[in-house]
């Protein structure tokens, strides 16, 4: 059995109302489902949450936002002048290198954290990781390998890749099949939103990296993944070989 780990998975967004917001208690096998809400403007993530982190044990934190941005568009933009042309394409300013990763792995394209309005978002979940980070006093770094952790640490999760991974298909099979991941008792979550479901979700990627299943960056791509970020999660066969996988380049 490994020592407890509280999980706290965060379906970001910019508003209160749509974030959503799961919290659970694992230490090896079935992780123990403690509650799943949304946030509220009168009660806001960041209160919930380092609520929940008030804990002796180490915390994962589990968003689902894009914690970082592409490389190529932070270069291209830091001396651009209004006007001139930009020479890197539009895949390479818009997409992360994760984003490819995951598309290539799973069939699952992420929204371009430098194109869309997911950019909102990713802004909101950064600066509450460090309102977290502040109220907390844990440092709540982003780790580089997957597996048990003895001091906090947050991670970039994305539950549609979760979906894939786990075989569910549509949001039906995920109110269907979500409870049975849980050990009992788990928390009615039948008429839970969408936002709440994702949180779930976030929690059970978490998992998933404890179970060190999450496939990290490799050796050429960890520098890149400490500048852009990284999403961390399993392949449909977690327990796949590390030398059946593809080798993989960094943009």
């Amino acid at each position: 059995m490994s020592a407890p780990v509280r999980i706290i998975g965060v379906d970001c967004a910019t508003q209160p109302r749509k974030t959503g917001l799961a919290c659970a208690r694992w230490s090896g096998g079935a992780p123990r489902l403690e509650e799943a809400r949304r946030a509220h403007p009168s009660e806001p993530a960041a209160a919930i949450v380092a609520g929940w982190m008030d804990t002796p044990e180490p915390v994962l934190l589990c968003l689902d936002a894009p914690l970082g941005w592409p490389s190529a568009l932070a270069r291209e933009l830091a001396g651009h002048q209004a006007g001139a042309g930009i020479a890197a394409d539009a895949d390479a300013m818009f997409h992360r290198h994760t984003d490819r990763v995951i598309r290539e792995r799973l069939g699952k394209r992420p929204l371009e954290v430098g194109a869309n309005f997911i950019a909102r978002t990713a802004l909101a979940a950064v600066n509450l990781l460090q309102v977290l980070r502040d109220q907390s006093g844990r440092a709540l770094p982003l780790p580089r390998v997957a597996g048990p952790v003895t001091d906090s640490v947050a991670i970039e999760v994305y539950p549609a890749a979760l979906r894939r991974v786990r075989g569910w298909d549509t949001r039906g099979d995920v109110r269907t099949r979500l409870p049975g991941a849980f050990a009992g008792p788990v928390p009615d979550l039948s008429t839970a939103t969408d936002d709440t479901l994702d949180a779930v979700l976030c929690v059970l990627a978490g998992v998933d990296f404890l179970a060190g299943h999450a496939v990290p960056p490799t050796a050429a791509e960890a520098e890149l993944a400490g500048r852009e970020g990284w999403i961390w999660s399993a392949d449909p066969d977690p327990f796949r070989s590390a030398e059946a996988a593809p080798p993989r380049r960094p943009s």
